[in-house]
């Protein structure tokens, strides 16, 4: 180390003492922005899978109007079953089927379509019936209309359909399904809960 004139001693140059950080955070500005990018990341992942896990219904990610639940959906899991029955539609206008399903106070109509042209699915049902809501998943296009004691549903393209109806009687009510193309009647039945 060395002096000054007045015997004192000298401080080294700061350039000549080993730097030493002892600061956690990156060196450099893009070092400190590529970090906070990689937790930002981190933590939006860890949300994301906590809230998919979290959730009780999939849904698709991205959805339009055709496949938004509408009108207030039956959610009584524990409602006793009456009847399960289910029909093919297999012509040439239209492929699938449908199984209608009476529980206790409630009717649930489950369709799979697939029509290359548009198809009527027309239910018909009487005073104790209300219609309460549907779904209709993946693709193709359609229209509901429903009226007093009539639910029309036009179809094209390929998707599955849950409707649902809210029953005065706990017994169960019949419902009539028809299926049209071109306002030629393909197939019709009457469906009540005692098979």
């Amino acid at each position: 180390m060395s002096t000054t004139d007045a015997g004192t001693p000298r401080r080294p140059d700061s350039d000549t003492r080993p730097s030493v950080r002892r600061s956690w955070l990156p060196s450099r500005p893009t070092h400190a922005f590529a970090a906070g990018l990689l937790i930002g990341l981190g933590v939006c992942a860890v949300v994301a899978v906590l809230l998919l896990q979290s959730a009780s219904v999939p849904f698709p990610v991205s959805y339009d109007d055709t496949r938004r639940p509408y009108g207030a959906m039956m959610a009584d899991g524990d409602a006793k079953l009456l009847s399960s029955q289910c029909v093919p539609l297999e012509f040439d206008q239209v492929f699938g089927g449908a199984c209608i399903e009476h529980v206790e106070n409630g009717v649930s109509v489950h369709l799979g379509l697939s029509a290359p042209e548009e198809v009527q699915v027309v239910l018909q049902y009487d005073e104790h019936l209300r219609f309460e809501g549907y779904t209709a998943l993946d693709d193709g296009a359609h229209t509901l209309n429903v009226r007093t004691n009539e639910a029309e549903l036009k179809h094209s393209g390929d998707c599955d359909y849950n409707l649902h109806f809210v029953d005065d009687r706990s017994t169960g009510s019949p419902i009539r399904l028809r299926v049209l193309a071109s306002e030629d009647v393909l197939f019709e039945t009457s469906i009540s809960p005692e098979g």
